[in-house]
């Protein structure tokens, strides 16, 4: 059986080759003076040629018009025109459309070359050959082309299709279109690659136009379908893309660089088997318009959108594996990751309306490895699956929104180098739906206007940087620094206005303040690593509870306007304490004599002072000994230099006007007194006017010998003293 089936083989063989060298080139030259396709003398040379002859077709007197169907062998048409008469034409060998017309009926290439490269086509065209070329033709009917050979077909482009078109490559090489002109789609076309290479569309030249809708169908074992693949190409679809993709390479939108937009009311979607395997790069896209974008990818698809992509409306998009690469998504977007593998995304996003971003795999996501993302607004990250979520990874990345997490684990923010920058000018805040707390392994404050509130507890594991605005926190919602997270750069113009806890053996400056003042307080290194305390400062006098009366014989005067609360809430390391004044404490008139004051239950305990630096404007005391117990704590003096203005225990109510100094006037206002002593001092604590004045609540003082800067008023009756800053511009 064997033996017989081989003899077949090379009977055939045979044949066909003896078909070959019998053909016979016929040229059309109507020399019979009509139409008439059966009649020899309109051929050259004079015979009808059969199914196995070779024609040409040119102008002439007469063009050619079919009475039947008909099959050649090759088939060359470089002008005039072919009426097929309703019929078909076969071509089993070569097919070279240079020019000419053909219309009414069925063209049908199934040899080893066809070639499209000027031909106008008003008839139906069907192609299955070895190799395909898309040259320059207009095809008015319906096409449908296949490239089935093992031959990379590179095509010129430059192709008109005016009707429904289908476009396949089933073959073991690439077909490639539209590498050098652009190719008109006017109707629907389907793209499909079966093959085990790659269908390039509208592949590196400026100008394709999809003005229907645009099909990909990718089910090779191993095909790929690209489109404006090369770095010259310009794509614009103004119908829907629908992509379905079962191989395991997939599809690809941009790549080197070339553009590619949707029009305004278009989508992306899946039909089909959707896409479970494989790829799918959304690259160099820009999607115009307001038409909701929703993908779901299955199995163990991969999503890759960016570099350089844009979706101005809203997405919902679904995947095994998500990469982040480069995109802008103008409209809300819901990003969620499902698979179990590791996933890297580079970054460069710009998240510019409310954002959602889930992973409920098994593998990790991970976000700005390479480059910054930025959030313009409010961003909630998810995690359901047993895989992390890693914002910021590698990169400094910016939010101007709130920020949300739902999670049962952390979600750490800056897991490799990056820095979580809150750079907004709006309101922000932080906040937690599931039962974990958020961390950030380094957080920048640094925004143009207003605060950051924490509706959560946050950690802080490796760095605080505060520049620019504040952050509040609660009681309820500490800001914490993990053992060995440190605090840069906290000032008037940054620092947190509640309290901070800090973790850890090593000695720390808590970074607080109220109301646009820094008042910091430091504590020395703790014993162990797992104690902590946890800072306030309050701008206001303490409550009657904390009787200013009970006190050390050493305290003279206690701070009426302001205290700390610094509570050792984990541990039993016993640390020296040091407070911080600014230009808005209460009259911190010398260094000398300064002191921290505790309150140790019942009575104020002098801590002494160990150390003070700075000026009577802004500066930091520290005290002599380790407190032994923790609760409230304030500024305290010794000696008769006042050194700090005891406001709480003071009737003396007195205020200045206008303030800043205006050159001319300033009116010292003392509410119920007239006989006082007014004391001036600079910001060094040197006086510069001291005198018994006989005022009242109108009494002005001339004070155009004070050149700018800053002063601090201190108004004495009897026992009783007030002070307020004094600025000369």
């Amino acid at each position: 059986m064997v033996k017989i089936n081989f003899t077949l083989m090379l009977l055939l063989g045979f044949f066909q080759i003896n078909i070959n060298l019998f053909a016979v080139n016929y040229t059309w030259d109507a020399g019979a003076g009509n139409s008439n396709w059966s009649a020899a003398a309109n051929w050259s040379p004079n015979a009808v040629p059969s199914f196995t002859d070779n024609i040409t077709i040119v102008s002439a007197a007469f063009q050619p018009l079919m009475n039947g169907n008909t099959t050649v062998g090759d088939l060359t048409i470089n002008s005039g025109s072919l009426d097929l008469s309703t019929y078909t034409i076969t071509i089993n060998g070569i097919a070279l459309f240079n020019g000419g017309t053909i219309n009414n009926g069925l063209v049908k290439a199934a040899g080893i070359k066809t070639t499209f490269a000027g031909t106008i086509f008003d008839a139906e065209v069907t192609a299955v050959s070895t190799s395909l070329f898309l040259n320059g033709s207009i095809f008015n009917n319906t096409v449908d082309l296949t490239k089935n050979g093992t031959i990379d077909i590179v095509s010129d482009g430059g192709n008109t299709f005016n009707s429904t078109a289908k476009i396949s490559n089933s073959g073991t090489s690439y077909l490639m279109l539209a590498n050098m002109s652009p190719d008109i789609f006017n109707a629907d076309v389907v793209f499909t690659n079966t093959g085990n290479s790659s269908l390039l569309i509208a592949n590196d030249c400026a100008g394709n136009k999809f003005n229907g809708n645009v099909t990909l169908n990718n089910t090779g074992a191993g095909s790929s379908i690209l489109s404006h693949f090369g770095e010259f190409s310009t794509v614009e679809y103004n119908g829907n893309i629908i992509v379905n993709n079962t191989s395991p390479a997939g599809i690809f939108f941009g790549a080197l660089g070339g553009t590619g937009a949707l029009a305004n009311g278009k989508t992306i979607t899946l039909s089909g088997a959707g896409f479970d395997k494989g790829t799918f790069v959304i690259s160099y896209f820009t999607q115009m318009g307001t038409a909701t974008q929703a993908l779901s990818l299955t199995g163990t698809a991969k999503l890759q959108v960016g570099p350089e992509t844009t979706f101005n409306a809203n997405v919902a998009f679904t995947a095994p594996e998500l990469l982040f690469n480069g995109a802008a998504y103008n409209g809300t977007a819901v990003l969620a990751k499902t698979g179990a593998t590791d996933d890297m995304s580079l970054g460069n996003n710009f998240f510019n309306s409310t954002t959602t971003i889930i992973n409920s795999g098994a593998g990790f996501l991970r976000m700005a490895t390479e480059a910054s993302d930025d959030f313009n607004g409010n961003i909630t990250f998810v995690k359901n699956g047993l895989g992390d979520i890693h914002p910021v990874y590698d990169s400094s990345s910016t939010f101007a929104g709130n920020i949300t997490v739902n999670s049962s684990t952390p979600i750490l923010f800056g897991a490799g180098a990056g820095v979580a920058e809150f750079d907004g000018a709006n309101a922000q805040t932080i906040n937690k739906i599931g039962t974990a707390n958020p961390i950030f392994n380094r957080m920048w404050i640094n925004k143009t206007g207003n605060d950051v509130t924490l509706n959560t507890e946050v950690h802080i594991s490796t760095t605080l940087t505060l520049t620019q605005q504040y952050i509040i926190s609660s009681a309820a919602n500490l800001l914490i620094l993990e053992d060995t997270a440190i605090c840069n750069g906290a000032s008037n113009n940054s620092f947190v206005s509640g309290p901070v806890r800090k973790i850890g053996k090593a000695a720390f400056i808590f970074p607080v303040g109220k109301n646009g003042f820094y008042h910091p307080a430091a504590i020395a290194a703790p014993s162990l690593t797992t104690d902590h305390f946890t800072a306030e400062y309050f701008d206001n006098g303490v409550s009657s509870a904390y009787s200013v009366t009970s006190k050390d014989l050493s305290i003279n005067s206690l701070s009426g306007c302001e205290y700390w609360t610094l509570d050792r809430t984990s541990g039993s390391s016993n640390v020296m304490v040091s407070l911080g004044w600014n230009t808005n404490s209460c009259g911190v008139s010398s260094l000398q004599g300064m002191k921290v004051a505790h309150w140790d239950g019942s009575m104020w305990k002098d801590q002494g002072n160990s150390g003070v630096t700075g000026n009577i404007s802004e500066g930091v005391v520290t005290s002599a000994t380790a407190a032994i117990s923790f609760d409230v704590f304030t500024l305290g003096s010794s000696g008769s230099l006042n050194s700090v203005n005891e406001n709480i225990k003071s009737s003396l109510i007195c205020s200045i006007f206008p303030n800043p100094y205006n050159g001319v006037n300033t009116v010292i206002n003392v509410q119920g007194e007239k006989e006082v002593q007014l004391v001036i001092k600079d910001i060094n604590g040197k006086d510069v006017f001291s005198d018994n004045m006989f005022l009242s609540e109108s009494s002005t003082s001339a004070l155009n010998a004070l050149s700018s800067g800053i002063y601090f008023v201190i108004v004495t009756s009897g026992e009783n003293t007030c002070s307020n800053k004094l600025i000369v511009q």
